[in-house]
């Protein structure tokens, strides 16, 4: 409820659990948070499920998000995803949609593999 407009005046914890096509979407929300008068550290916790559509909706945000800091110039831009013209392997991981709608059930996640801090 946080990006649709409501101010939370004790709040400072988030919980993500259902991401949205548009980044800033999530960004309002956490920005709510955010607001005059807080003086509490802010907490935003992000639920997302392993191999599932919501999890490749997570990285298309990310990619979008990073897009826009490299076109805005922002101080902290960081290139999390490689090309994929030429890589077979590789191709259409992002945006492919034969991808999009497949479940993993084995392997690793691919937001904390790309995301690794």
């Amino acid at each position: 409820a946080g990006g649709l407009g409501l101010n939370f005046v004790g709040a400072n914890v988030v919980i993500l659990f259902d991401p949205t096509w548009n980044p800033a979407n999530d960004l309002q929300a956490i920005d709510r948070a955010y607001r005059i008068g807080q003086y509490k550290p802010v907490k935003v916790f992000r639920l997302i499920s392993l191999g599932t559509v919501e999890e490749m909706m997570y990285l298309r945000q990310v990619y979008k998000q990073q897009l826009h800091c490299a076109v805005v110039g922002s101080e902290n831009a960081k290139r999390y995803f490689e090309a994929v013209q030429g890589s077979k392997e590789h191709q259409g991981e992002l945006f492919g949609i034969h991808n999009l709608f497949k479940l993993r059930t084995h392997g690793s996640c691919l937001t904390k593999d790309i995301l690794e801090v």
